[in-house]
């Protein structure tokens, strides 16, 4: 089950296995951003490469596809304390369900939320065919090379 906690940037790294959300200043660009990916230091920087561009409310993490179609469904069901994604920063290579497999999954929520988040894939994977497929899937917005970096984040505004 996904838990989501109120945390400051001096909370401690072993939070970031579980879903986190984080409230930044609220004249920002975008409500909520998924970091979908199975390593914690890469949660991590994305989290603070986010928080210190000042462009997301709220910053949500899971560790695995099965525990992002989770927090999904929640976002769908109108809970609270999960807001739908503006964006989906989405790892290939994950335990349980890969990238691959949540877009599968995906691909059966409803069109109008589907039509709501940007799906990016961000990812170490150097397979042609992964880069491919992500150019050639109608849901993926694009392909990005990890680690993130301010430059790929502002392509998205």
């Amino acid at each position: 089950m996904i838990i989501s906690d109120q945390i400051t940037q001096e909370t401690p790294l072993e939070f970031i296995g579980r879903p986190i959300m984080m409230k930044v200043e609220e004249n920002q660009k975008f409500d909520c951003v998924l970091l979908v990916d199975d390593d914690r230091a890469t949660n991590f920087l994305n989290k603070r490469l986010l928080d210190r561009m000042g462009i997301v409310r709220t910053i949500c993490v899971a560790r695995n596809g099965e525990e992002a179609m989770e927090y999904l469904m929640k976002a769908l069901a109108g809970e609270r304390d999960f807001p739908t994604p503006d964006i989906i920063l989405l790892d290939i290579n994950m335990p349980l369900v890969n990238g691959w497999e949540f877009m599968d999954r995906y691909e059966e929520m409803p069109d109008d939320f589907k039509n709501s988040t940007a799906i990016y894939m961000l990812s170490t994977s150097l397979r042609e065919s992964d880069l491919t497929k992500a150019e050639e899937h109608p849901l993926v917005r694009g392909f990005l090379p990890k680690p993130l970096t301010a430059e790929q984040v502002m392509k998205f505004t």
